[in-house]
């Protein structure tokens, strides 16, 4: 075994949106003819080899159950500790014991990695072994420490006129209140039994992401790079948006004109109830609209409106192809699901980068969001003004801006080359 060449491993922790953009890469780099492998939690395993791409799980499916069901995973400023004590914690120890497997089968060759920046143990074993080349793969532009606009502190979009010194500060006392006091204790226990000294101050900002270098999974315009300084290079590639099967002619509407495709997540989030009961209010006014997920609990038991459909799943370009109106959790692939269909969104974020996302949209980025995109006005009527008040969607998306089986786009293109880079770097 120790001839061949080791697999390029693409390591990912969360939900589907984590997920997804690796997968579009990990086919593509198997299609180029390159041994892959992907690490991720128990939960992705039927999604992962539905692919056809070999899967090793670096967290338990009780651990990601456990994560996704505790009540404060979903708050702005508690879901982040969820999180990390859940399921990135518990995932630390079982990736460092896959990587290293994979580096001992292949001894004499570099082990190429692309890994979300909260796959901690990556991080730590690249520290230990030069042979482990990694890159930092970020899904979405928070997950780099910047002091641009916008700029959230969880819920909080920090005011354009508060100035770079004060931004700093905020960081700083962001890092030494909430977010070292979090991550510091278990990542230099395990630092102190493998002979590494022990982090500062910044972990989040400046230690998570690897010094070889980060992958932006989104464009250059949506997330312009950090600050100059930082101890790695960030090469923005664009939007993976990964689809499975093999690419159309055409992204044909799969619904009515003028609906609304509502997606309320992967997994439910805080937003949901009420986001249920919009969607039904403007169902039983006439307007044809599609849920995507399971029915919400709220509807058992009530006669539905005949413009009313849910779907458990549906592909994303179909499904927003002609539609009036984008309403989601504001995940980063369902905004870049919604940018590549060019139809106006209405983002409801309750944590991680969701803020970040909908700030980002409503400044401009893609269809011009309405004047009220921001306001705090009831959701029913939210969604009503941005029907009334949003221009004509695009007829269909462009095929070409999407990753399908046999025709990757020119984001993971541009991914696959760097991975195979690392390979002779």
């Amino acid at each position: 075994m120790s001839g061949a060449r080791p697999p390029i491993v693409l390591a990912t922790l969360g939900t589907a949106g984590d997920l997804h953009p690796f997968l579009a890469i990990a086919r593509a780099l198997q299609e180029a003819g390159e041994p892959v492998r992907v690490l991720s939690q128990a939960a992705h395993r039927a999604a992962v080899e539905a692919r056809g791409l070999p899967f090793t799980p670096i967290a338990e499916l009780r651990a990601s159950t456990r994560c996704f069901a505790h009540p404060k995973v979903w708050h702005p400023i508690d879901g982040l500790g969820v999180f990390w004590r859940h399921l990135l914690l518990p995932a630390l120890a079982p990736t460092v014991e896959a990587l290293r497997a994979l580096r001992a089968a292949h001894p004499q060759a570099p082990l190429p990695v692309l890994a979300g920046p909260l796959v901690l143990g990556a991080r730590l074993l690249a520290e230990l072994d030069p042979g482990l080349r990694l890159l930092t793969g970020v899904t979405a532009p928070m997950a780099l420490r910047s002091l641009g606009d916008p700029l959230c502190l969880g819920a909080w979009t920090v005011p354009r006129a508060v100035p770079r010194a004060l931004r700093r500060l905020l960081w700083a006392g962001l890092d030494r209140w909430k977010l070292d006091p979090l991550a510091a204790p278990a990542l230099n226990r395990w630092r102190a039994e493998a002979g590494l000294p022990p982090l500062g101050r910044g972990i989040f900002g400046d230690w998570l992401p690897s010094p070889r270098g980060v992958l932006g999974l989104y464009p250059a315009d949506f997330g312009p790079p950090p600050e100059p300084g930082r101890a790695w290079p960030v090469e923005a590639l664009g939007f993976p948006r990964d689809e499975p099967g093999p690419r159309p002619a055409a992204v044909e509407p799969d619904g009515p004109p003028g609906r609304i495709v509502v997606y309320p997540g992967s997994v439910p989030t805080r937003s949901q109830d009420a986001l249920a009961e919009a969607a039904w209010a403007l169902a039983a006014a006439g307007r044809p609209l599609v849920w995507i997920g399971a029915p919400p609990p709220a509807w058992a038991g009530r006669p539905r409106p005949a413009g009313l459909r849910d779907t458990p799943w549906t592909a994303l370009p179909q499904a927003l192809a002609g539609a009036a109106l984008f309403v989601h959790h504001g995940g980063i692939g369902a905004t870049a699901q919604g940018l590549a269909a060019g139809l106006p969104q209405v983002l409801l974020p309750s944590a991680y980068d969701q803020f970040d996302n909908a700030e980002r949209y409503a400044l401009g980025f893609g269809p011009r969001p309405p004047r009220w995109a921001l306001h705090r006005l009831p959701l029913r009527e939210r969604l009503e003004a941005a029907l009334a008040e949003a221009p004509p969607a695009r007829a269909a998306p462009d095929p070409a801006d999407y990753s399908w089986a046999g025709a990757p786009n020119a984001a993971v293109r541009r991914a696959v080359e760097r991975l195979r880079a690392l390979r002779s770097a």
